[in-house]
């Protein structure tokens, strides 16, 4: 695996193994970034991180950021269905 040197490498694996749907069910992300990022809106956030000079660090720490609300809420559920005993996705759930 090649190394992650630049923001827009780190960000096309996250899209390559995150499944990341840009332009559909994970727009809200995208908006919610370039905002902390303080990119304009309108532009695509490839390009965005293109032709910025972010280091991976700030990059990472916005991307976190704004993924707090799901990690918490995945924990929320894992608990959950550890308290219920769930051991598959399918009956034990109902």
């Amino acid at each position: 695996m090649d190394l992650l040197k630049t923001p827009i490498d780190i960000w096309n694996q996250i899209v390559s193994i995150g499944e990341i749907d840009e332009n559909y069910y994970d727009s809200d992300l995208i908006f919610e970034l370039k905002h902390l990022l303080g990119f304009h809106p309108d532009k695509d956030l490839k390009e965005s991180l293109k032709s910025s000079n972010l280091s991976n660090e700030e990059f990472l720490s916005a991307f976190f950021k704004i993924i707090e609300p799901f990690s918490s809420m995945m924990e929320e559920l894992l608990l959950l269905f550890t308290k219920i005993g769930v051991s598959q996705t399918n009956n034990n759930l109902n």
